[in-house]
């Protein structure tokens, strides 16, 4: 049997035997995570080291926290105007909480943003929609650059045309 570094078979109490993945995150933390073969435990662990790899933390919770729990620690630290700041409050409490505060980064999709977009189409202004829009992209790269989530579900979604 090969041995694959970062795995190995544990042995429980009960009798039952798993396959246990270690990993370091981009902090220094120790995690693991058990699986029932050690092809799945290793497959596991190297996704982990990959996203660690490409900016990500490697700590498989950062995706576990809501929008909302996001929106608290983001919103806490940007450095911007008084007017920027209500503004931004303004739009999280009116149109980005109710959607999607809920919502864990992680489960949030690119549909999911364009459909809300398309929804606020029909009740607010275009310039409205844009700026709401602009404000859940800049929450959602910064958790990207934070290592939360690989990705934006936010890239590529448009703000509304003109009327016409």
């Amino acid at each position: 049997m090969s041995r694959q570094p970062g795995v190995r078979r544990r042995e429980w109490r009960s009798g039952t035997a798993t396959w246990e993945a270690r990993w370091y995150d981009s902090s220094g933390k120790r995690h693991t995570a058990n699986f029932d073969t050690a092809s799945e435990a290793e497959a596991y662990r190297q996704e982990r080291l990959r996203e660690r790899r490409y900016g990500g933390t490697g700590d498989p919770s950062g995706g576990k926290i809501t929008v909302a729990e996001w929106w608290d620690r983001w919103s806490a630290t940007r450095q911007v105007s008084s007017s920027t700041r209500a503004r931004e409050q303004s739009i999280w409490t009116c149109q980005i909480e109710p959607r999607f505060g809920a919502v864990r980064l992680a489960d949030l999709r690119r549909s999911d943003v364009a459909a809300w977009t398309v929804s606020m189409s029909s009740e607010l202004a275009p310039a409205t929609v844009t700026r709401c829009l602009v404000t859940l992209k800049k929450l959602l790269t910064d958790a990207v650059s934070e290592g939360l989530i690989a990705a934006s579900p936010a890239v590529g979604v448009k703000p509304p045309g003109p009327a016409g």
